[in-house]
């Protein structure tokens, strides 16, 4: 039996219908659970908003069945859906190969997209995934000469292109790439330097001027890095992106259960603490986002988030160029102008945020500059309604309230917008809510 009624419009596991309980009332018979996992993304689901109507990801395709406990025939459809998620958590672990690596998962998609945008930032760089693979090997290959015996790798650098690439060629050589937090004060990254004991810390003259920011030994400046390599380097970089296989150009020895990277907390509670997230951690998280958004190669993710904030790794580094779609940064998120400027330029689908800032933006921003968005996922903060509604009645876009934290690399839940037609109508975003807890799979009974 599907308990649930219905195919998931929204990615997420649907309720599951009180028939169940009726069919087995008053009989003597035990309900098996039953999950089936990564049915979405397969021509029977629908992703992408179309059922049946496109291309297999890969022949064959593999699924996971898993069978659960016997339950009593008195369980409540609720309880047995518990159950089923259960199953479901329990199932990704039979999904992980030697190859779950962001290195390698990026390399892939890179080849895939090779002259489609890949990112830009609010300097004017503006980068295919061909010249973003590129230059992040240069950059890769210089880590790997200058910190042979180093496990970790610093980065002081807000959200631009070059920090982005610093973390991607950081991870293809091997290192587990730090991102400082420079708003945390001089105590605060010594902590984490000291912490990770991180002997070199990249970043850029310019930023630390801007930020006034004093260096310390051990520092690399960026500019440097980039002029040292010159035509020749270049176009072996390039040849060596489009070419050499990827297990050859990610030979840092990573298991997909190794770190990734190192994201520290605040401090406010106390001396700032490291979370160690594995390459598994992020991509499983990569994988339940775009369960629920559907994200295409004309997309654009806009972001202001610091890559030093897991939300800022995850989603606006890795998970649009593992998904083979465009990333848009700006340092400052509360810069509305600049960010209303990147929207409209780039035709901005999918934007990062919190509702002080998406508050700011209904005051400064103009209805045609966010024309191009799609979502608009909120967090770090309750979602009042005024700020929603206000948001809504200028933009015509709803803000979709989430919820992470750090350790859970980093969204746990999120709410998603709605599927509505004449006979079937599936609620994803309920405002007060944090939204259904990420999820992958499709259950039944």
């Amino acid at each position: 039996i599907f308990a649930e009624g219905a195919i998931s419009r929204t990615g997420n596991m649907l309720p599951f219908k009180r028939g169940m309980e009726r069919i087995v009332q008053g009989l003597d018979v035990p309900i098996i659970p039953v999950h089936i996992d990564r049915l979405w993304g397969s021509i029977f689901s629908f992703e992408g908003g179309s059922f049946f109507w496109k291309w297999p990801k890969r022949i064959p395709y593999p699924v996971t069945v898993s069978f659960g406990a016997p339950l009593p025939s008195t369980a409540t459809a609720q309880e047995v859906r518990q159950a089923i998620q259960e199953l479901a958590s329990d199932a990704t672990a039979h999904r992980t190969t030697p190859a779950d690596r962001l290195d390698l998962r990026l390399v892939r998609s890179a080849r895939r997209n090779w002259r489609r945008f890949a990112m830009a930032d609010s300097t004017g760089r503006e980068l295919t995934y061909g010249r973003m693979l590129a230059g992040a090997l240069l950059i890769g290959k210089w880590i790997r000469g200058a910190s042979a015996n180093d496990e970790r790798i610093g980065v002081l650098l807000p959200s631009t292109v070059g920090g982005a690439l610093v973390n991607i060629g950081a991870t293809i050589a091997g290192r587990i790439p730090v991102n400082l937090n420079f708003t945390a004060g001089r105590e605060g990254m010594a902590s984490a330097v000291g912490q990770c004991h991180i002997r070199t810390t990249i970043t850029s003259r310019a930023f630390l001027a801007k930020a006034k920011i004093e260096a310390w030994e051990g520092m690399v400046f960026l500019e440097d890095i980039l002029a040292s390599a010159g035509k020749w380097a270049q176009a072996r970089a390039f040849l060596a992106a489009r070419f050499v296989p990827a297990a050859l150009l990610c030979r840092g020895g990573h298991a997909p259960d190794s770190p990734a990277t190192i994201i520290f907390s605040s401090g406010s509670t106390g001396t700032p603490k490291g979370v160690m997230l594995s390459h598994s951690n992020v991509l499983a998280n990569i994988e339940a986002i775009a369960q629920v958004f559907w994200i295409g190669g004309r997309d654009r993710i806009v972001g202001g988030l610091p890559f030093f904030h897991s939300f800022g790794y995850t989603v606006t580094i890795w998970f649009p160029l593992i998904s083979g779609c465009g990333a848009v940064y700006h340092p400052n998120p509360t810069d509305a102008r600049a960010i209303a400027e990147l929207v409209a330029k780039y035709r901005g689908t999918f934007l990062l945020s919190t509702p002080t800032l998406c508050s700011g933006y209904t005051r400064k921003c103009s209805r045609e500059e966010f024309a191009s968005l799609r979502y608009v996922l909120v967090g770090a903060e309750k979602l009042r309604a005024p700020v929603a509604a206000a948001f809504h009645e200028k933009f015509g876009v709803e803000l979709l309230e989430g919820y992470g934290c750090t350790e859970m690399a980093p969204v746990v839940a999120v709410n998603v917008p709605n599927f509505e037609a004449p006979k079937n109508v599936q609620i994803g975003n309920k405002p007060g809510t944090v939204g259904h807890p990420l999820q992958i799979g499709r259950a039944h009974v």
